[in-house]
């Protein structure tokens, strides 16, 4: 049996070798016969993948499929393990500090460069164990395999974890740290702010910046606050900000960070998610928090009556206006926007964003100014 490998980058690229040289040998068992169709209704696999326990401080994204995630800008590094070991998988994760997810599977490779002479070789089975720097869903970004000549690889008994967002008051009763001149609470119900016009009918609201990595930092959220602050044509300050981590059934997808003038109480948050699809869009009890700047009375001018957002039934979120291409690849978008929203409503009302927004793989700054 192939020792097993801990190789923290990229393999080498299919075609760097001359034809028919030898390639690193797995640990894993070769179906008989040895085909991709039968590598992939190979029982043990399956087995191997329904089996494996979740480990602590992680969430499942998928299991036992025969893609796995594949997206090159958020990959971290690969080990070949000697078995199907998931807590192996994680504690490499761990161990890396851009790690914050992982996939393991078993691969179908050839055990020599396909080529002239050998263009379908017998293949060999890798147990892979792949760290990612974001965060994994199902839908986006998968990998099927690929010819080499006329080698099929193929995958099987894939599954995939993200780190958990620490549920700071279930564990220690702490909260994430925020610097002098500021308070922080969170939002038990797990739901999101939405806030009206103010009672002299003036809108708060200064705009929603989002990071979708499935990390919660809280840092880069007042990062974001300061700047709309410099940027807001109305001469506003950012004095409160709603933080929260958006799940896509139950896996932490990206943090969005809410910014407002002025501080509304815990009863204004009310937004708790939506079904989009198949998909279960929330926030849990333990990923929604407000940021207060404390350095003055920054309370709002609440409406005569808080009835409507303490007894609001509404769920929904109201998305950003996007083109369909744009949250293809989860990449982070930053908004500056400053605009009035209707008050009509007391949902979000978030900027309209450029159908190009994620062609180049790199964020985008919006300094547009309008009113809806």
């Amino acid at each position: 049996m192939a020792a097993a490998t801990s190789a923290y980058a990229a393999p080498f690229a299919p075609g760097e070798l001359p034809a028919c040289s030898p390639l690193p040998l797995g640990s894993g068992p070769v179906p008989s016969p040895d085909t991709p169709e039968q590598f992939q209704s190979y029982a043990p696999f399956s087995a191997a993948a329904t089996s494996a326990i979740t480990p602590g401080d992680y969430v499942q994204s998928y299991s036992n499929l025969l893609v796995t995630f594949n997206e090159p800008r958020q990959f971290v590094g690969y080990s070949s393990l000697s078995s199907y070991n998931v807590s192996e998988c994680a504690a490499k994760c761990d161990e890396h500090s851009g790690c914050n997810a992982f996939s393991i599977f078993y691969e179908r490779l050839p055990t020599i460069e396909p080529g002239t002479g050998c263009m379908d070789p017998a293949s060999t089975t890798m147990i892979k164990c792949d760290l990612w720097n974001g965060t994994i869903l199902p839908s986006i970004t998968l990998n099927s395999g690929q010819m080499r000549g006329d080698f099929k690889v193929v995958m099987a008994g894939s599954n995939a974890y993200v780190k958990d967002i620490p549920g700071s008051f279930a564990t220690d009763n702490t909260l994430p740290p925020v610097p002098a001149g500021y308070t922080i609470e969170q939002y038990a119900n797990g739901g999101a702010i939405i806030a009206p016009t103010d009672c002299n009918g003036s809108e708060t609201y200064m705009g929603m910046r989002y990071w979708a990595d499935g990390q919660l930092d809280i840092t880069r959220c007042l990062a974001a606050c300061h700047a709309a602050g410099e940027g807001d044509i109305y001469g506003r300050q950012c004095r409160f900000i709603n933080t929260y981590i958006q799940r896509r059934n139950g896996v932490p997808t990206s943090q969005h960070c809410s910014m407002y003038s002025n501080y509304w109480p815990s009863t204004y948050a009310t937004n708790l998610g939506q079904s989009r699809g198949s998909d279960l869009v929330t926030i849990s009890a333990t990923d929604s928090y407000g940021i207060r700047d404390m350095s003055d009375d920054y309370h709002a001018c609440l409406p005569p009556s808080v009835s409507q957002a303490s007894s609001s039934t509404t769920t929904a979120f109201q998305y950003d206006i996007v083109a369909p291409e744009t949250f293809t690849d989860w990449d982070p978008v930053s908004e500056t926007t400053t605009y009035s929203t209707p008050t009509t409503t007391a949902e979000f009302q978030t900027p309209y964003v450029a159908p190009n927004t994620f062609t180049d793989w790199s964020p985008i700054s919006l300094t547009t100014t309008y009113a809806v």
